[in-house]
C-alpha cells in the first residue's frame, strides 16, 4: 500500500541526540564568545559567529544568550549602563560601516563620549558617525546618524581624526564644533568648557571656528565667546 508521509514536525532539519555530544557547554562557549569580543572591540558580529565552528543549534543558543547591541551586533555580557551600551554600539557600527569601504570615525555626541566629555544621557540613543565616501547615505537609519565628511563640491574632506581604545573617532576639535553646531547651547557649552579646561582644545579650535560657514558659525561661536580669554 501507500507509505504515510512524514509528519510536518519532522520536515525541519533538527539535532539528533547523539549530535549532542560534540556541543560544547555553553559556559565554556560564552568564555570563548567573550576572549573572541575583547579582540574585536568587545563585540561579536554576526559575521564572527558564522566563522566559528559550531552548528546552526549551537550558534542559536550561543546568540539567545548574548546581548543584542543592534541588528547583527552583540556583547557578551550586559552593558552596566547606557554610556557603556553608547560605546559598545560604536563599536559594533564602525567595524559594520568599514567593510562597506571608506574612512569612518565616530562623531559629534558619539566621539565627545568616548573623548571622556560630559554628555547628554538623553542623546545617547544614536549613534554618529563621520563617514569620507562619495556614495554615503546622510541621515539616520536604524540608529545611527550618518554625516558625510565630503563637501558640496566633492573635494576631499578634511578632518582631524584620532584612536581612542581602537575605536576611530574625531580629533576634539572637530569634536567640539560638531557638537556645538547640532546640540542646543546649554549641552554644547558643557562640552566645550570640559575640552578647553582639560586642554584638549586650544588656540586650534578659534581657527577652525572661523573658517566655518557663516550659517553654522554663530552658534559655535556662542560656544566660544566666554572662553575666548583662554585663547588670547
Amino acid at each position: 500500500g501507500n507509505r504515510p508521509l512524514p509528519l510536518p514536525h519532522l520536515w525541519t532539519r533538527s539535532i539528533r541526540p547523539h549530535q549532542w555530544r560534540h556541543h560544547r557547554p555553553m559556559d565554556r562557549l560564552l568564555d570563548e564568545l567573550r576572549e573572541l569580543a575583547s579582540r574585536k572591540g568587545g563585540v561579536i558580529l554576526a559575521s564572527d559567529l558564522r566563522c566559528l565552528r559550531m552548528e546552526d543549534a549551537e550558534r542559536a543558543a550561543a546568540v539567545r544568550r548574548l546581548f543584542r547591541l543592534r541588528r547583527g551586533a552583540y556583547a557578551p555580557d550586559p552593558p552596566v549602563d547606557a554610556a557603556a551600551r553608547h560605546r559598545l554600539t560604536i563599536a559594533a557600527v564602525l567595524r559594520q560601516l568599514s567593510r562597506g569601504g571608506g574612512n569612518v570615525a565616530a562623531s559629534h555626541i558619539s566621539a565627545a563620549l568616548l573623548h571622556g566629555l560630559p554628555v547628554p544621557p538623553g542623546a545617547l540613543s544614536t549613534v554618529h558617525v563621520l563617514v569620507s565616501s562619495t556614495g554615503v547615505r546622510r541621515g539616520v537609519r536604524h540608529g545611527v546618524h550618518t554625516h558625510a565628511a565630503t563637501s558640496r563640491g566633492g573635494a576631499n574632506p578634511v578632518f582631524g581624526t584620532t584612536t581612542i581604545g581602537g575605536l576611530a573617532v574625531t580629533d576634539p576639535v572637530t569634536t567640539v564644533l560638531a557638537c556645538a553646531r547640532t546640540l542646543p547651547v546649554v549641552e554644547a557649552v558643557a562640552i566645550a568648557d570640559a575640552a578647553l579646561n582639560r586642554e584638549m582644545v586650544q588656540l586650534q579650535a578659534r581657527d577652525s571656528l572661523c573658517s566655518l560657514p557663516l550659517a553654522a558659525r554663530s552658534t559655535s561661536a556662542s560656544v566660544f565667546r566666554r572662553d575666548s580669554a583662554a585663547w588670547s
